[in-house]
């Protein structure tokens, strides 16, 4: 099949997936169409008004467009918003179809790669929480341990959680939100190294007990600054006695470790965290080889230009800006997510009393898969470009 029979058969399924939505976005302009009717049609019963009442032409027809405008917004939005709610289930119904559709073709072209992500997450829940459970159990090991183990199995736990919302994403055609929550698993994965590479070295030991207790910190920041907006947002502020409780378990804190409030202040005066930027955090964890993944990520997650920028999708120089689903651009995502998945995976494993030969096994099988979900992940990635067969919706 050469490339002009590919495209347009690529163009033919665009237009197909993209009719029923056009079906419903016709009945919601219907209704706009209306609307911009009854807009002129009072605009015009004004200006005669006004003209009768020996307004010229040119300020008869200003004030009847204004004044038709505050009627319209006035009493027409009750209105739609009812016709709205009438047609709400027959459209959604539609729109559930199709989306219903487009998923099960996702998991046609993905299926493979999708269910070797899915095995390594579950793999990785299976050893977090076995490993936890059993260290859990024992009375030995100092404070520093296991506040060591309180705080990886808290990351480890958060990181399977979230590969499992990024499945979930990557199902539904939704890769550029899941790019995002892998970015935020990346984070998990530098800190999670930090945490265990640090906390087994005896000047750094207390390093997990300054990171479960930073939070106090962080809680009376938050506390304070819901206070300053509370009135503002019409919601019940916290009570004096509330707010000095935190004040309090602050102070507390501070006298135990004095130099934790300020920037990662967890972190203490690590080697290398001089300007105190979660770059050096990187660099101090040994991945910031990933530190490009990452900041392709971060475009996602903030409202600049390039974010904008790369919120299209097209064949041919023919862009659409994103405002739904995808059925392309799910291997980065996928491979950032498996990537830091396992390591956090393997920084617990070294947390004292969470390692066991069955573990280990499980975790090294897991690489193993890894390697080989990145490749389907890629294969499948550069088959649909070379098919042109990239779909919205």
């Amino acid at each position: 099949m050469n490339i002009s029979t590919t495209t347009a058969l690529w163009r033919a399924r665009l237009r197909y997936w993209l009719a029923g939505r056009r079906r419903v976005t016709l009945r919601l302009l219907g209704r706009a169409s209306d609307s911009s009717d009854a807009y002129l049609r009072i605009a015009q019963a004004l200006e005669e008004k006004h003209e009768s009442s020996g307004m010229s032409s040119e300020e008869a027809m200003e004030r009847g467009l204004v004044e038709a405008l505050e009627i319209l917004t006035e009493h027409g939005p009750p209105q739609v918003a009812a016709a709205l709610k009438a047609d709400g289930p027959r459209m959604l119904a539609e729109h559930r179809r199709l989306d219903r559709g487009f998923e099960k073709r996702i998991r046609q072209r993905w299926g493979t790669a999708l269910d070797l992500y899915y095995m390594i997450a579950v793999a990785c829940q299976e050893v977090g929480a076995e490993g936890y459970q059993e260290a859990n159990q024992c009375d030995e090991g100092s404070e520093s341990e296991r506040a060591l183990l309180e705080a990886m199995s808290g990351l480890q736990a958060r990181a399977c959680r979230q590969s499992l919302e990024v499945l979930s994403l990557l199902e539904t055609g939704f890769p550029k939100a899941a790019h995002a929550v892998s970015r935020s698993m990346h984070e998990g994965a530098v800190v999670a190294s930090v945490l265990t590479e640090y906390g087994s070295t005896p000047e750094h030991a207390d390093i997990g007990t300054r990171f479960l207790l930073f939070d106090h910190i962080t809680n009376l920041m938050d506390a304070e600054e819901y206070q300053r907006y509370a009135e503002r947002l019409k919601h019940e502020p916290f009570t004096d006695q509330e707010m000095a409780a935190l004040r309090t378990t602050k102070a507390e804190v501070l006298e135990r470790f004095p130099d934790l409030d300020r920037k990662m202040g967890w972190a203490g005066d690590l080697p290398g965290l001089r300007k105190r930027t979660f770059e050096e955090l990187e660099v101090i964890a040994g991945i910031d080889h990933l530190r490009p993944y990452y900041t392709w990520a971060s475009h996602e997650v903030h409202a600049y230009p390039k974010g904008v920028r790369l919120n299209q999708s097209g064949l041919d120089g023919d862009l659409w800006k994103l405002a739904g689903r995808t059925n392309a651009g799910l291997a980065d995502p996928a491979q950032g997510a498996l990537i830091a998945l396992n390591q956090v995976t393997a920084s617990m494993l070294t947390v004292p009393g969470v390692a066991s030969p069955s573990r280990i096994v499980a975790s090294r099988a897991t690489m193993a898969l890894l390697d080989e979900a990145r490749e389907e992940f890629a294969r499948i990635e550069r088959e649909l470009a070379d098919e042109r067969t990239l779909t919205v919706w």
